[in-house]
């Protein structure tokens, strides 16, 4: 159940969008439209086009293979994923340094 309060508030939500596309419909018709790029030299916004994004090497650190980064991927050597062909290989024992 809808409490007074809320229909009220909606119903003023309401009212406000609606004069705002009344009064955005009475702008347009007087050619009062906002275009982007409107106040700089040049033409519109269009015109340009982005710079095409270049995508990052992913290079797994435990088997040095890029395209996957974990060992949960089933392209790893050392994979921990039990779908993966590699999945019986251990990865290589790490070396440990003793300080004395």
């Amino acid at each position: 159940m809808t409490t007074p309060y809320k229909t009220k508030r909606k119903e003023g939500k309401t009212k406000k969008i609606r004069e705002g596309k009344k009064k955005l419909m009475k702008d347009k018709r007087k050619g009062l439209t906002y275009e982007s790029g409107m106040s700089g030299p040049g033409g519109s916004m269009d015109d340009l086009e982005a710079p095409a994004m270049k995508k990052k090497k992913v290079v797994c650190e435990t088997c040095s293979l890029v395209g996957h980064v974990t060992r949960k991927s089933q392209k790893c050597k050392y994979s921990t994923n039990e779908k993966s062909k590699f999945y019986v290989n251990l990865p290589p024992a790490v070396e440990t340094v003793l300080v004395q």
